[in-house]
């Protein structure tokens, strides 16, 4: 239940500081509210599979959480940038 809550929490604050001030957007919030819970729920799942997929390898799983989650962080930047808070959808 705490991590659920502590999910909803972070999603939560995490759009309204991508929307006010990370891009500032003035678009449509309810569209970008769909899109955005969209890419955190795919974003929460890939982390997860890809962290089970690869704590059989010979690293401690927190430097493999740390390195994946890096990773999604600057992917979803850009989907969040080209297509979530975006007037029209720009693969970059």
């Amino acid at each position: 239940m705490a991590t659920i809550c502590a999910r909803a929490i972070s999603g939560s604050v995490g759009y309204i500081l991508n929307l006010y001030i990370s891009f500032q957007s003035k678009l449509n919030p309810g569209r970008e509210m769909v899109r955005y819970s969209i890419v955190f729920v795919c974003q929460m799942a890939a982390s997860g599979i890809l962290i089970s997929l690869l704590s059989v390898i010979p690293i401690p799983t927190i430097i493999v959480k740390a390195i994946i989650d890096t990773i999604l962080f600057f992917v979803v930047y850009n989907i969040q940038k080209n297509w979530v808070f975006a007037d029209t959808f720009q693969l970059r």
